[in-house]
């Protein structure tokens, strides 16, 4: 859910060894005797990202780093051993902060898209093969160890951001076996996760593959399979029991897209975490960007799908009415928010409205039936945000339905 915080760029590496490994002395180094072959891979190179950029992506914002990152690609392709403090810090770290998440968005929806089509999902798995091999990342007690550790956390944190960007990268995350991997990391530490003794190190870990399954099945609910053959509906209700909420709610809400019609009574969750996800809202709602200033800056689009996820369960939809959601989704529908916010929103209020003990709340709530029906007469229009959703004559349309839907279904 959401994109890495800034502050994993920042992590201390006082401890660990800070020479260049001889690995890495030798790969960049380019003998003399090499330079016109390298040349010729330069040119080869320029043509694979030509060819990329006449794909359906669209790389227009990115165009001049594309060189750069293609560059940074094939020296981690080449890598034997990433527990280095350099490779951590100037390559997977730099990566996954190419560009800033919150403030260049655009470009981070590009950089994912692009990162997609070049495989960083087979980079990924190559990096959790060859650091497990070698170190024991789950008890780390040497510095190698640690490294180890965080390695894949840095690798992990690339997938964490071009997740939350990018429908193709999650796809990619999907084909390539990574659901399965990430659910067995979080299988290793399930013993760890609802242990009272803490390790920064490991809660980073933790916290980035839990934030990262959020984000691979929300944005692409196709992946949902991968979760469940892999087990994911009985681990995830174990994570459920964590002290930590902001964690519980990554666990909780990624349940939500993989469980069955059978299985909804799993997500039927207690006032505390409703209360929690109710601050995380209002936070976004309230911000200039729709972002939400506690925890983690999740979007509010996120969080209005999660909660309708949630809301799928009865007693979640009393819960959610309750603890005071109303007033928000409303402030959702106004035209100064864009057709995708609105959407979610009115459908957020579809659902809730199909408990008996909500359907009077939601047509007194003050302003709602109005916006509703204001939403319905106009042609929506689609604001200047940050966080740009483009939306065609189809998804208005769609918006409208719904909108005189809930209208009728509420009033009468």
């Amino acid at each position: 859910m959401g994109c890495a915080p800034s502050s994993a760029r920042t992590v201390s590496l006082n401890n660990a060894p800070s020479t260049k490994s001889e690995q890495e002395t030798e790969q960049t180094a380019v003998p003399a005797g090499k330079v016109k072959k390298e040349n010729e891979k330069d040119k080869k190179k320029a043509l694979e990202i030509r060819d990329l950029e006449d794909t359906e992506s669209d790389y227009s914002l990115i165009k001049t780093d594309l060189e750069t990152i293609t560059t940074l690609m094939d020296f981690l392709k080449g890598l034997e051993n990433y527990a280095t403090v350099e490779v951590i810090d100037d390559k997977l770290r730099r990566l996954s902060f190419f560009y800033d998440p919150i403030q260049e968005e655009a470009k981070s929806k590009q950089l994912a898209d692009f990162l997609a089509d070049i495989n960083y999902p087979d980079l990924y798995m190559k990096i959790q093969r060859q650091v497990h091999k070698s170190y024991d990342v789950f008890h780390w007690k040497s510095r190698e160890d640690l490294l180890g550790l965080l390695a894949v956390y840095s690798a992990t944190s690339v997938l964490w951001n071009t997740c939350d960007a990018s429908a193709k990268m999650c796809k990619k995350v999907g084909e390539a076996g990574i659901v399965e991997v990430i659910i067995e990391e979080l299988e290793k530490l399930r013993d760890y996760a609802v242990t009272p003794v803490r390790d920064q190190y490991r809660d980073m870990y933790l916290r980035s593959l839990l934030a990262t399954t959020h984000n691979v099945i929300r944005n692409c609910h196709d992946n949902r399979g991968y979760f469940r053959d892999a087990g994911a509906v009985q681990l995830l209700q174990h994570y459920l029991g964590m002290d930590k909420i902001l964690y519980r709610s990554y666990a909780l809400l990624t349940l939500s897209f993989v469980v069955n019609d059978d299985e909804n009574d799993k997500i039927n969750t207690g006032t505390e975490n409703v209360e929690f996800f109710m601050g995380m809202l209002q936070s976004a709602v309230e911000s200039e960007n729709h972002r939400s200033q506690k925890e983690s800056p999740f979007h509010v689009t996120e969080l209005v799908a999660g909660m309708t996820k949630l809301a799928v369960n009865d007693a979640n939809k009393v819960k959610f009415v309750e603890q005071g959601v109303l007033p928000h989704l409303v402030k959702l529908l106004k035209p100064d928010c864009i057709i995708k916010e609105q959407r979610l929103a009115a459908t957020a209020l579809w659902t809730l409205a199909f408990h008996d003990d909500n359907k009077n709340k939601i047509k007194n709530e003050e302003g709602c039936v109005e916006a509703l029906e204001k939403l319905q007469q106009s042609r929506i229009r689609n604001s200047e945000r940050p966080v740009k959703v483009h939306c065609g004559k189809s998804e208005i349309k769609k918006s409208k339905a719904l909108s005189r839907r809930l209208c009728q279904g509420v009033v009468t």
